[in-house]
């Protein structure tokens, strides 16, 4: 009989043969009835299935006396089909004919078939019944597997034993593109369970020189020699990669491989000592709080790759020129999926989406109403080796409640282990190992966030919706980051419909994660997708943004009475990401765009520039070792032209860094270096949450480098116009005594002041006795955004006599810039020409204050302006009686000014201008007009005199009013630090006829 190409049905064969029933022999047609026929074949096929359950049987129990591990459930259950199984070599099943090769074989529901012998290739594949493959070596070749039934390769309590490949075959297009060269599960049940290889991964246990052949692991395993084995690097992204060898032997810890390393690996521990680091433990070492680490662990992961069952693409100009793979898609909740111990290769389809080596399709949300309909429960991929893809590795899309565990991913194309959608909540990511991710071919990249950029591209871990557990896994040799957090504001792609609001979402359990030699960031938890604004924009690669993740109780947003968003309201809740180690990467241990974080008991080690750095508020980072050059260094391995290392970036003050270990952080002179960075003081012109900072120890390394704003430099770009914090309080005493400034080396800030070489002696400016004071948050009428202020000062600090003793200058700072290739490249708009010789500001160039010292003088002025004609600022940490300083505003002398003085409500410090009853209040110091500045200078801060001949008001700032809320202010808060005063400089006349600042300001302008 010939078997057609379009399909091979078993049940419709049923009664086309009368000769070749199991024992029943041959059979006249006319000799019996059909439902006689139907009778006997049923007798011979359970005879048949009990002889096989038999065997099956006997085979479980031998391989239980082999293995004690495996323990058989005391009663088993066993599942009756209407015609019972079948083999599949034998003809009576298939009617009398077994199916040839270029058939399409569909098995019906109610049917069971047992793969007993390899079969011909096949064309395809459909599983309405069921096919339990018999522990046999078996290779089924076909060009597609549906599963609408069940397809059981071995069980939790009889795992595979021999050898199973399943090539998949199929063509692009044949007999679909959702079907070709893939295994779909529509509902049914995938049950495959493979003889573990123990441990999947493990670590080295002794360096491993280049040209290595024989290697010690940390553990002893099961490996077998032929398998192939995996060896991350330990050096920086690029100089080294993760490299693919076969064991030619195997003796518990000890390895021998067929060919030698290309590049050598580190294997040892390394421990704190109170002297730097070590090969062996200090005792004598005790960090400044429990618990906390005291071993860094570099040492290489080391992973078999190879699986007694196999799923596989072909090998051939399908997979080699087009990356045309195998792929297995699971669809559907009624589905049951669970794998363990099996190995995919050549696998993924470049540049298709929904073509993954593993893809749980949409199971738990309908995409077009956006409906939950319930979690993945009991679907698990574990112990498997996913390696060479040409997309992605493991991925869930619109699922939930998948065990992702201890699995392998190498050699891939995109992300590894990602949640596509953002609305992928309560999976288990654990234990598993991703290595060696790189990005497709710019047409085959199917997001943005998947292709080369800065902190960006192709990672270990992409997990975009925080309600997952992330846990024990390690992501290296990254072209992106190790493990990226990317997470949106609302669902993505195919899951757009979802009402779900990922940014606000409580982050669940992440800890004990490891990534290394990362091109970007180790770890990030910035930079999100955004979708085009398209109806498919699953099909478009999207939009990466800033954006802060910020999670609140109730896992959306606030609203406030007039239904906008509000950010900082009552329900936002921290978080805590625990012990990550991260190491070797080019873009830092970590960066991050958070609020109120907690990084506890971190380890990081010889990255690049900061190990933290980025933007977050309320955050702490406690009980952490840092190591800055680790013994796994070397001078020729540190990345040409690369920042030295630095430990955390101050994220000025917003970022509590409490009882954390440093070790070896040298100090670079001109460069960010040391413990702490000081190039993001920006905020304020006197810099005093430094009080925040305790209890950190520092061995073999300096506390850090003194960063010089650009104005202060010998040479600096000119669009680099902005301001670091004059003055830094030394609350530790790391650079200079306790208590004291630490300052740059000039005379507007240390004339007339107390003050010592800061350390090291000659390389970190002076620190100096005595208060500072910020003046920050300028506003003029020419510039009235208090936090987006763009216009050049320059500040002439004076002595008694009016003499200059030094100067403190900021060029103009523009957010817009003509030139795209600029703009591209430094985040400016390209909306406004700056003015010939004026350029945009890359860096916060909002940023222009100054610090003032006690009883100092000053004058203000903006260079290139007009005289201002109305003026407003903050002074920080002048709020006792004896804070006083003499200042001069520039002010247009045809106006008549008026002034105030407000402590605290730094937001509405224009309101006393409108309202008597404030001007009266306690907390209010009204300026009267004086005849001389010589008044205002012997006055008590109450006497303001207008200069009119040289466009300027001076007046004379002075603390001591009433605080509001002064006793309920939280210790070490700003608010307790600073308690901020705003001086307001005015036209009455004019500004209180407009009624309003708003209309206030456009009369200001309009004057000649």
């Amino acid at each position: 009989m010939l078997f057609k190409r379009a399909q091979f049905n078993l049940g419709a064969l049923l009664m086309s043969v009368l000769a070749s029933a199991c024992a029943l022999g041959p059979i006249p047609a006319s000799a019996l009835t059909q439902a006689e026929y139907a009778a006997k074949v049923q007798e011979a096929e359970a005879r048949e299935a009990a002889r096989t359950a038999a065997r099956l049987a006997s085979r479980v129990l031998a391989q239980n006396q082999k293995d004690k591990s495996v323990v058989l459930p005391s009663q088993t259950t066993s599942v009756v089909v209407p015609a019972g199984p079948g083999r599949w070599s034998d003809p009576a099943t298939w009617g009398g004919v077994v199916p040839s090769g270029s058939s399409e074989v569909v098995i019906p529901a109610g049917r069971t078939i047992i793969l007993d012998k390899s079969p011909a290739p096949l064309v395809g594949l459909r599983i309405e019944g069921t096919l339990t493959f018999a522990d046999e070596d078996l290779h089924l070749s076909v060009g597609y597997i549906q599963v609408k039934g069940a397809l059981n390769i071995g069980t939790f309590s009889a795992p595979f034993t021999h050898k199973a490949v399943i090539t998949l075959t199929g063509t692009p297009g044949q007999p679909s593109d959702a079907l070709a060269r893939g295994i779909t599960v529509q509902g049914g049940q995938l049950t495959m369970y493979g003889t573990t290889r123990w441990p999947v991964w493990t670590k080295l246990h002794e360096h491993a020189a280049a040209g290595a052949n024989a290697f010690t692991l940390d553990q002893a395993v099961n490996w077998q020699a032929g398998d192939s084995i995996v060896i991350a690097p330990t050096t920086f992204y690029g100089q080294s990669d993760t490299e693919k060898l076969t064991l030619a032997s195997v003796s518990g810890t000890a390895l021998s491989t067929t060919s030698g390393l290309k590049a050598g690996r580190w294997g040892k521990l390394q421990y704190v000592t109170n002297n730097g680091m070590s090969l062996t433990p200090d005792a004598s070492y005790v960090p400044p709080q429990e618990p906390a680490p005291r071993v860094l662990d570099e040492r290489a992961a080391v992973g078999n790759v190879s699986r007694n069952i196999v799923i596989e693409g072909a090998d051939d100009s399908y997979w080699s020129g087009q990356g045309f793979g195998a792929h297995l898609q699971i669809q559907g909740l009624a589905s049951k999926v669970a794998i363990n111990a099996v190995e995919f290769r050549r696998v993924g389809q470049a540049g298709k989406l929904g073509k993954y080596p593993l893809h749980w399709d949409m199971l738990s949300y309908d995409p077009s109403s956006g409906a939950e309909l319930g979690d993945a429960t009991g679907h698990v991929i574990q112990n498997s080796a996913i390696w060479s893809s040409a997309n992605r590795c493991v991925v869930l899309q619109g699922t939930n409640g998948v065990t992702v565990k201890n699995n392998i991913c190498f050699d891939i194309k995109g992300h590894a282990f990602m949640t596509e959608d953002a609305v992928e909540r309560r999976n288990v990511f654990d234990a598993n190992l991703a290595l060696r991710m790189r990005a497709a071919a710019p047409a085959q990249v199917l997001k943005a966030h998947e292709q080369q950029g800065f902190e960006i591209g192709p990672s270990g871990f992409w997990i975009s919706n925080p309600d997952n557990t992330i846990t024990n896994n390690l992501g290296a040799d990254a072209q992106g980051n190790g493990l990226w957090f990317s997470i949106p504001f609302k669902a993505l792609g195919r899951s757009r419909a979802v009402p779900l609001f990922p940014r606000y979402i409580p982050l669940k359990l992440v800890e004990n994660n490891t990534v290394h030699s990362a091109r970007g960031p180790g770890q990030l938890m910035e930079w999100v997708p955004v979708d085009d604004n398209v109806p498919n924009p699953e099909a478009t690669k999207g939009t990466i943004i800033a954006q802060k993740y910020l999670p609140m109780s109730k896992g959306k947003p606030c609203l406030n009475a007039q239904g906008a968003i509000d950010d900082w309201c009552n329900d936002r809740v921290r978080f805590t990401v625990k012990r990550t180690t991260s190491f070797k990467n080019l873009g830092g241990a970590y960066r991050n765009r958070v609020s109120q974080p907690d990084y506890v008991e971190w380890m990081v080690g010889d990255n690049v520039a900061q190990a933290f750095a980025g933007a977050a508020d309320d955050g702490v980072i406690e009980r952490a070792l840092l190591v800055g050059y680790s013994l796994n260094h070397t001078t020729t391995s540190w990345p040409y032209g690369a920042a030295p290392p630095a430990g955390l970036a101050t994220y000025h003050s917003a970022v509590d860094m409490k009882n954390n270990t440093f070790v070896n952080f040298p100090q670079i002179q001109g460069y960010t270096s040391g413990a702490f960075s000081a190039d993001d003081y920006y905020l304020s012109g006197v810099e005093r949450g430094t009080v925040r900072n305790v209890g950190n120890l520092l061995i073999n390394s300096s506390p850090g480098y003194r960063n010089l704003q650009p104005g202060l430099q010998a040479r600096h770009n000119p669009a680099e116009n902005w301001a670091l914090s004059g003055a830094i309080w030394d609350v530790e005493g790391l650079w200079g005594p306790k208590g004291w400034y630490t300052v740059p080396n000039v005379p507007f800030l240390t004339s007339g002041a107390k003050c010592v070489d800061a350390v090291p002696v000659g390389s970190n400016g002076k620190s100096c006795e005595g208060e500072y004071y910020g003046v920050s948050s300028l506003q003029t009428d020419f510039d009235d955004s208090r936090f987006l202020f763009g216009a050049a000062i320059n500040v002439s600090r004076q002595d008694a006599s009016g003499r200059e003793v030094g100067t403190w200058r900021i060029e103009d700072g523009y957010s817009k810039y003509s030139d795209p290739a600029v703009a591209a490249a430094y985040n400016c708009s390209t909306g406004i020409t700056p003015p010939a010789g004026h350029y945009c500001s890359w860096k916060l160039g909002q940023m222009r204050h100054f610090a003032a010292r006690q009883d100092g003088r000053y004058v203000l002025s903006f260079p290139g302006r007009k005289p201002a004609r109305w003026v407003a600022l903050y002074v920080g940490n002048a709020y006792r009686a004896s804070d006083t300083f003499l200042m001069a505003v520039s002010f247009d002398g045809r106006l008549t000014a008026s002034g105030y003085e407000m402590a605290g409500a730094q937001y509405q410090r224009e309101w006393p201008m409108y309202s008597a009853s404030m001007r009266g209040q306690s907390n209010v110091r009204v300026f009267k007009a004086g005849t001389s500045l010589a008044e205002v200078v012997v006055s008590d801060g109450s006497v303001m005199w207008q200069d009119r001949a040289n466009n300027l008001v001076w007046f004379k700032h002075r603390g001591g009013l009433v605080y509001p809320n002064e006793a309920g202010l939280t210790v070490n808060s700003g608010d307790y630090l600073y308690r901020y005063y705003s001086v307001v400089l005015y036209p009455a006349a004019e500004c209180l006829a407009a009624g309003n600042l708003g209309n206030c300001l456009n009369v200001l302008r309009a004057l000649p």
